[in-house]
């Protein structure tokens, strides 16, 4: 049962090779570069083939499964703890039934595809993809491997936290070149000690052994010194990591040497140029190693050095930065040596608001002022995260802000998906707009980015609505939608000189169409008054009931409007409009209240159409549901001038009297 379970599982790992390479910016529709490291053809000759779950390259003809890329791209060179590292990333921790399962598949024979395309034999390069018509690189084989020490090992593992494993991210600022495929050296390379300028005696360095002597690690291989040559040294970044040494590597303390290195930061500027404090510097011990052995050239050889800045992650590991700013893609800036957790972690040991972001410096930029925040190292180690969160028993808000690019935004969705599920709150941010990421907005504009944090809160409670749904609203087309004013509950506006105004308006009130209740002043009341019943002789007010007036004071009118309007609804009338003259006001005044009441006119219920003058009229129609602009043609007749709900232009003739 177990083994059909594992094979289940190992299945189904097999099948996220398409997320594995898009998570690492590959897109598996087309070609890209090849992923084998002795491959420097440097061409688009690699393509994923969805019918096996493995990557080819036409060039080398390297294949490669999400095992074996783990393998490449975590320095992990059995299948064993290659399964396991899939495992982490994809579902979780590996149960404790699949151990003998992993054992057996050590002590199975592998098939003899075992050369990849270059080969190191006797210290030279020898040619042999000529005779070959496919290279398969078997990371899980190795004839030397100790069964009984592996079993140990996983035993071990099992009962340690789930961070025991090298967590070297594929989806880091700068790829780590892999190790050696085959996983050793040429017995006779010759290691140079860090500090150190002798080249005369052979050593083992740290991450790599002489091929005499695969198994064995002493306590004097995990020893540390600068410019002791007492000591054995190892070549701290070296990307040439055995194999043999993964298991072991989180025996390492670099406790001396990153105290040593924090000793000699003063020796350069590169933390305090990119913003950071002199107190983060001290309380993160942050250093600087003039002597980085950085890499060393596979054919001539020669080793390449670095002015490094390095940043621990405690006492198993730290990440190393080239300060030499000219360096570009062919000339590496960034690796990482030991095991990894998420970047000062132990901020969650306190309650309240953490910041997560993706690179170390980010954190760093906001302990500078004074912000908890903790980061991934890379935005593959979201994971990671999501259990460091579990663990901790604090109570926190999260505000999630990596990097805007492709990588970045795919895990900040991920990193939503867990917190939501686990019921955290979140949100996400773009503190760094409008810079690539937070630490170049700390150091390119200090004050916007301190601004922008200490408003935050006000920032995110701004309130935004989605659009709204769809409402049938009526316009204003003809002279007999005039007469009868069958409107919507919507803001409408007649823009004319303030004496045809009063005409018009008179016109529509002599209909007996419709129901008005006029809004203003006392005066303008009185010349409506006078137009409506100019030619009625006896005068009969009780013929014009359908008209009320609403005189308004200069204070607050839209109180005094809103509080008439609510008066005649309460007594059973809502089958009518209101008028609103704002003639006799400034344009500052006019477009004020405007502003109040289009946002609150769907609440009132009731149509509102705002008399204005010709002067405001661009102005009215920003705010309004629709204008129309009034002329009077020299026999007294109306022009009206407005559009239609397509936006058409459209005129029609209101004539007097009809």
């Amino acid at each position: 049962m177990q083994e059909q379970e594992f094979e289940k599982q190992k299945q189904f790992l097999l099948s996220k090779l398409p997320d594995y390479l898009k998570s690492k910016g590959i897109n598996v529709n087309s070609n890209f570069f090849c992923l084998n490291p002795t491959d420097t053809a440097h061409i688009p000759s690699m393509s994923y083939d969805a019918s096996n779950y493995t990557v080819k390259c036409f060039n080398c003809n390297a294949v490669y499964n999400i095992f074996d890329l783990i393998g490449l791209d975590f320095n992990i060179s059995d299948f064993s703890h290659q399964f396991i590292k899939a495992h982490e990333l994809y579902i979780g921790k590996v149960p404790l039934g699949f151990i003998d399962v992993l054992k057996n598949y050590n002590n199975q024979k592998q098939p003899e595809i075992r050369k990849p395309t270059f080969e190191i034999e006797n210290n030279n390069f020898l040619a042999s993809h000529a005779s070959q018509k496919e290279v398969r690189v078997p990371f899980g084989f190795n004839e030397n491997h100790n069964n009984e020490q592996f079993d140990q090992n996983l035993q071990q593992q099992q009962t340690q936290p789930q961070r025991q494993f090298n967590t070297i991210s594929p989806f880091d600022e700068a790829k780590l070149k892999p190790f050696n495929l085959r996983g050793n050296t040429p017995s006779n390379a010759n290691t140079q000690t860090f500090g150190n300028n002798s080249f005369g005696q052979q050593q083992s360095s740290f991450g790599q052994q002489n091929l005499n002597n695969q198994n064995q690690f002493s306590s004097a291989q995990n020893q540390f010194a600068f410019n002791d040559q007492q000591n054995i040294a190892h070549r701290f970044g070296d990307s040439q990591v055995s194999p043999f040494a993964y298991a072991s590597e989180s025996a390492n303390d670099f406790t001396d040497y990153v105290n040593q290195c924090a000793s000699n930061v003063e020796k350069t500027s590169y933390f305090r140029d990119r913003g950071l404090s002199d107190s983060v510097i001290r309380r993160f011990k942050l250093g600087f190693d003039e002597n980085f052995q950085a890499e060393i050239n596979k054919i001539t050889g020669q080793k390449s050095y670095w002015k490094a800045a390095i940043i621990p992650y405690g006492i198993h590991g730290y990440c190393v930065r080239n300060t030499d700013l000219s360096a570009n893609s062919s000339n590496e800036r960034y690796k990482k040596k030991g095991i990894f957790d998420i970047y000062n972690h132990e901020a969650l040991e306190q309650k309240g608001t953490i910041f997560i972001t993706e690179g170390e410096f980010d954190a760093l930029s906001l302990e500078t002022l004074g912000y908890r925040a903790i980061a991934l190292g890379g935005a593959g180690n979201v994971r990671q995260l999501i259990e460091c969160i579990k663990d901790s028993t604090e109570e926190h808000t999260f505000y999630i802000s990596l990097d805007n690019d492709e990588a970045g935004r795919e895990a900040t969705a991920k990193i939503c998906t867990y917190l939501h599920q686990l019921g955290l709150p979140f949100k996400c941010l773009n503190l760094a707009h409008p810079y690539k990421d937070i630490n170049e907005a700390l150091y390119s504009d200090k004050d916007m980015l301190k601004e922008r944090l200490a408003n935050l809160d006000k920032i995110l409670s701004y309130h935004f609505e989605d659009i709204c749904a769809p409402t049938a609203y009526k316009y204003i087309c003809a002279p007999e939608d005039l007469n009868t004013l069958e409107l919507s509950s919507a803001l409408y506006s007649f823009s004319a000189r303030p004496q045809v105004l009063r005409r018009f308006v008179s016109q529509i009130i002599k209909t007996k169409l419709s129901s008005i209740v006029y809004a203003g002043n006392r005066a303008q009341w009185k010349y409506i008054s006078n137009l409506v019943a100019e030619q009625q002789q006896p005068f009969d007010a009780s013929q014009w009931q359908l008209v009320k007036f609403l005189e308004l004071k200069d204070d607050d009118i839209e109180k005094q409007l809103i509080d008439g309007i609510e008066s005649q609804t309460i007594q059973g009338n809502t089958n009518f409009v209101a008028m609103l003259d704002l003639c006799a006001y400034s344009q500052q005044e006019t477009l004020a209240l405007l502003d109040k009441l289009s946002s609150e006119v769907k609440s009132i219920g009731i149509p509102i159409i705002v008399l204005c003058n010709k002067a405001d009229r661009d102005y009215v129609e920003g705010l309004s549901f629709q204008n129309i602009d009034i002329d009077v043609q020299p026999n007294g007749d109306f022009i009206c001038n407005t559009i239609d709900k397509n936006g058409v232009p459209l005129s029609f003739v209101k004539c007097i009297g009809i």
